[in-house]
């Protein structure tokens, strides 16, 4: 895991609101702000969410955020649904 594939997938919009579908979905408070004070934790916490990350960067994957192949909505949701 590096610092820059987090910092990327950080600052991903595609990634971002699928990170606040989940999140409204999960029903957290304030869902929006939620995931925008949490979103480092979020995307730091998985460890293969670098990886998959990097992969798909090393693969010129064009949009790697709104890709659901590269973070699937199951990856999203195993750390989403834990966090208060």
């Amino acid at each position: 895991m590096t610092y820059k594939s987090i910092a990327a997938m950080a600052q991903d919009p595609a990634l971002t609101s699928r990170i606040m579908a989940c999140a409204a979905q999960e029903k957290k408070p304030d869902f929006a702000t939620w995931v925008r004070n949490k979103i480092w934790t979020i995307v730091s916490s998985g460890t293969d969410w670098a990886a998959a990350w990097d992969y798909a960067v090393v693969n010129e994957v064009d949009d790697p955020g709104n890709d659901q192949g590269v973070i699937t909505d199951a990856m999203i949701l195993s750390i989403v649904q834990p966090m208060s």
